[in-house]
Parts: C-alpha cells; sequence; structure tokens
C-alpha cells in the first residue's frame, strides 16, 4: 500500500511538472528579444482576419502639421477650417477584411474615401522584452510585440483617389503585448503609413478584439492592474441640463424615482453626458445606475447591483470609486455585484452598459 502511495505521488508530480512545462512552452525568458522576416502560415491568417479595427480613427499629425502630409487635400480643407484641428483625431473607420484584401473606409464630416490594402506574402514580426516588471498569465517578461505588413495599396477612392493616381507603399504596424505566442488578443493599436510619389500620410486607432488590459498589469505579476489612465478613455463633456429623467424607460427606475431627480439634478459627472446616481443598500453597501443626460434614459448595471464596500480583513488602496465627468472609465474598489472577491475592478462605459477591462485581487 505504501509503494502505490509513492507511486502516485511521484505521478501526480511528473505530471504537475508536465502541466506547467506545457503551459510555459510560450512563455518568454528574461531579457527576450527577436526581429524576424517569414511568410504568413494558416495560423497567422487566421488570427489576422480576426481583427477588428476599432470604429475611430486618427490622422497622424506633428509640427509640421500638413506641410510632411501630401495627398490628401479634402483632409486639409477640414484642418485649415478648424480651430483646433480635433475633427482629424476622431475620423470615423469601418474595416472590412476579405479575400485577403483590407478595405478601410475613412469618414470626416463630408469627407470620405476607401483604402485598398492587400495583405503581402510575408510579414515581419518583432519582440522584446521592455524591462518594465510586467508579468505574462504564465509566466515569463510581458513582451512588447509588433507584426509588419508591408506591400502596395491596390487602389483608393474618394479623399485617397488623386494621391494613389501613381500608386503607394504601406506599412501597417499591428502593436500590443503578450509572450512568445501570437494571439489575436495580443494586439490592441495599428498604425498604417502610406507613402508614394503623390501620397505621404499615416493613420492610427485601436483594434477592438485586443485586450487593453495587458496594458494595466501594474504588479508584475500577471495580474491587471487596477486602474489604467483615465485619459484613455476621455470623452467630450456635454455641458447642458440634463433631460428629465424617464422613468418609463426601466422596471426599475420608478421605484427608485427620488434618488434618481436628485442624481439627475446635480448634472452631468460621468463619461460626458451621463449620471452616476447612488444609494445605499444597507451596511457598507450602494447600489447604483447610469442616466443619459441626453435622452433621460436610465440604465441599472448588473454590476452596480448592491456593491459592498466595508470589508474585514481585505487590503484594498484608493477611494471606493472613481469617475471623472469627461471619461468612460469607472473605477471600483470592494465587491463589485458581478465578482465575489474583494478587489479593484476596473470597466468602461459603452453607452448601455459596462464592459470590464481588469480586476486586481485584494491582499
Amino acid at each position: 500500500m505504501k509503494t502505490c502511495f509513492q507511486l502516485l505521488a511521484v505521478a501526480l508530480v511528473l505530471i504537475s511538472f508536465a502541466a506547467e512545462t506545457f503551459a510555459c512552452a510560450c512563455c518568454a525568458d528574461k531579457g527576450t528579444y527577436f526581429s524576424s522576416v517569414g511568410p504568413i502560415d494558416e495560423y497567422e491568417m487566421e488570427m489576422l482576419g480576426q481583427l477588428k479595427f476599432s470604429g475611430a480613427s486618427a490622422l497622424y499629425i506633428d509640427e509640421a502639421a500638413f506641410e510632411t502630409i501630401k495627398g490628401l487635400d479634402e483632409l486639409l480643407k477640414i484642418y485649415e477650417a478648424s480651430e483646433t484641428g480635433e475633427e482629424l483625431d476622431n475620423i470615423s473607420l469601418k474595416a472590412l477584411f476579405e479575400n485577403g484584401t483590407w478595405s478601410l473606409n475613412f469618414t470626416s464630416g463630408k469627407a470620405m474615401g476607401k483604402l485598398s490594402i492587400p495583405l503581402p506574402e510575408r510579414r515581419g514580426y518583432f519582440g522584446a522584452d521592455i524591462h518594465d516588471g510586467r508579468m505574462s498569465g504564465g509566466g515569463g517578461p510581458l513582451l512588447y510585440k509588433e507584426i509588419r505588413l508591408e506591400g502596395k495599396t491596390s487602389g483608393g477612392t474618394g479623399i485617397f483617389s488623386a494621391g494613389l493616381g501613381n500608386g503607394a507603399d504601406y506599412s501597417l504596424v499591428l502593436q500590443g503585448r503578450g509572450n512568445v505566442c501570437n494571439n489575436v488578443e495580443d494586439f490592441t493599436h495599428w498604425r498604417l503609413n502610406v507613402n508614394g510619389p503623390s501620397a505621404k500620410y499615416t493613420f492610427f486607432g485601436k483594434l477592438d478584439s485586443g485586450d487593453k488590459g495587458y496594458f494595466f498589469d501594474k504588479e508584475g505579476d500577471g495580474t491587471q492592474a487596477a486602474a489604467p489612465p483615465f485619459d484613455d478613455y476621455k470623452v467630450a463633456f456635454w455641458q447642458r441640463k440634463p433631460k428629465a429623467v424617464d422613468l418609463s424607460s426601466h422596471k426599475e427606475a420608478r421605484m427608485f424615482r427620488t434618488r434618481l431627480k436628485e442624481a439627475n439634478a446635480g448634472g452631468v459627472n460621468f463619461a460626458g453626458h451621463y449620471i452616476f446616481a447612488r444609494w445605499g443598500c444597507g451596511s457598507g453597501c450602494i447600489y447604483g445606475a447610469i442616466i443619459d443626460a441626453k435622452t433621460g434614459r436610465v440604465y441599472f448595471p448588473k454590476e452596480m447591483a448592491g456593491m459592498a464596500f466595508a470589508m474585514f480583513g481585505a487590503e484594498i488602496e484608493g477611494e471606493p470609486m472613481e469617475y471623472r465627468k469627461d471619461s468612460k472609465l469607472f473605477v471600483l474598489r470592494g465587491i463589485a455585484a458581478d465578482n465575489e472577491e474583494p478587489g479593484t475592478s476596473t470597466y468602461v462605459w459603452e453607452g448601455t452598459r459596462f464592459t470590464r477591462l481588469g480586476f486586481e485581487k485584494a491582499r
């Protein structure tokens, strides 16, 4: 019997070791650095097809402004007519990947156009340990990574047509963080440079398919940091008087009408044109709702259906809640209604609901 238990123990150790070895097959070592060029394989092709570009993009403009930009006359007119040039910091983008080609449709006011970017046969791959102490979930440093795609544009319409008449080269760089293995979630940002005889410009933006939480690992242990910068989710502040609360917009609104009306009277305090309303629901408990100041519509996010802040034996630094009137970011320190563990939850408001960015367990 003793021998059986000894064999079982050895087997469990071997299984544990094998699992750990397998889990770290993609882990990077300290000081990792690589840069290579090679053909796009089947897995990478599938991953690239899964990329989702954010609906907003920006034109890169440095101190020289449009002196170094060519082939975007319609956007130049918008820039010259603007006092701040902010219109070019929020250019609408719709991206479609089909038959190995990206169709990127840009719109700024009445100016619009499509860029066609065929996928090249080869790609560059770069990764490096940037020594910031951040660790990937499976172990090893969290690398900064790039996938670099270079080729020739296959056409352009609208605002791009004149500049691409003589053809142009492009360089599309996908930026992100992760381990040695690539996943679509690793890449969170993109940068597109177009350069030709009559075209020279750069656009950049975010990838909705990426996991932004990789950028919020502050403890260096693979956990995501609790409070990424509020300015990363900055929005314009709506300075008008809120519309009356629409008590018919949610089944619970009438029950809490007094609290909602009181909060509404205080004006916008969250995410540009929203009002965060809260009230007590017992000892150390807070209930919350979101009011759209433009429409009066009320939302009761599941994360706020009873948030606990009085916790014994848990150490959490910072205020119980952090939010700003000019940012979509919301930080909750305690136990969110959608989580049984105490810690710091970080959310972004998407207009009708919250999306969690990260969670840091209390010490």
